[in-house]
């Protein structure tokens, strides 16, 4: 017995000799973390990494609902509409179906009300102050007429822009040779709020100031062979309507001087010049309505 089991010893240390060689785990490799343990711990790793870099970027602005107040919105329209009546009144459509550029903006009002909450908030302030300080653009053209204290009218300035009455060419109050020969352009503009008053009641109110314009009539430049067009600005010539200032409720002034310069102020003609004349032959409130369609119209 004693000598089998010498025998066995040795074959038992060969044998854990040559598991050792073959391989076998041992303590430090069993001890190992797992393959599954090392994906847990990158992506837990990898969320941290996420979670910091967004806790270091800007948090994103709150969306801001503004609302413009009612008042201001029934403002921009208010405007709208008084410089639809006033620059389209005279050539509105007679066919209802036509809308007027005010109508077409009070029908679309339900689609700006809509998107108004959806505008950038920067955007909506300029609005707010803009609704706050708008007036229509009749009235920041509208002007009266102006005085010196003697009694002298100041030349009119940007009458270009106020309501156009019409224009003629070549009219003269009496036959002349020379002006059928050379004829000259006249342009007529009425301030805006004349123009209303008289396409609602008809009669020219106090402060009512006309400018004409005088221009040369081109003949035979470029491709033209006939006719004429308007060419170049002689000045300018005024009428008003001041019961308070005026006696006979009119006056008319030249601002175009002798050697052709525009005058800054002028002085009213004589009652015989021009009052007269235009008191006589004029069809409405000493204006010749009758030469300007825009006039004749019935308010």
């Amino acid at each position: 017995m004693c000598s089998e089991a010498r025998k066995v010893r040795p074959s038992l240390s060969m044998r854990t000799t040559a598991m050792t060689a073959l391989g076998s785990p041992s303590k430090k490799a069993r001890s190992s973390p797992s393959s599954s343990a090392i994906r847990s711990r990158t992506a837990e790793e990898g969320r941290r990494s996420v979670q910091k870099r967004l806790s270091q970027m800007p948090s994103p602005r709150p969306k801001v609902r503004f609302r413009v107040p009612v008042f201001a919105i029934i403002r921009i329209f208010s405007c709208v509409r008084q410089w639809d009546s006033t620059h389209l009144g005279s050539f509105r459509p007679e066919d209802p179906s036509q809308s007027s550029i005010a109508a077409r903006i009070f029908g679309e009002g339900q689609f700006l009300l809509q998107g108004v909450s959806s505008m950038p908030k920067h955007a909506l302030e300029v609005l707010f102050v803009l609704c706050l300080f708008a007036v229509p653009p009749a009235s920041a053209q509208d002007v009266e007429p102006r005085f010196t204290e003697n009694n002298m009218l100041l030349r009119p300035q940007g009458y270009r822009e106020w309501v156009f009455i019409g224009a003629t060419l070549g009219m003269s109050y009496e036959p002349s040779a020379e002006k059928r020969q050379h004829p000259k352009f006249h342009n007529l503009y009425i301030n805006p709020s004349s123009y209303r008053e008289y396409r609602k009641t008809g009669r020219f109110p106090d402060r009512t100031i006309i400018a004409m314009e005088v221009l040369t009539a081109g003949s035979r430049e470029s491709i033209n062979q006939q006719g004429h067009f308007q060419d170049k600005s002689l000045g300018v010539e005024a009428a008003v309507k001041d019961t308070s200032r005026f006696e006979e409720g009119w006056a008319y002034f030249n601002f175009i001087d002798e050697d052709g310069s525009a005058k800054d102020s002028a002085e009213a003609y004589p009652k015989e010049r021009c009052w007269s004349c235009h008191k006589e032959h004029a069809a409405t409130d000493n204006v010749f309505t009758q030469f300007y369609p825009v006039l004749r119209r019935k308010p």
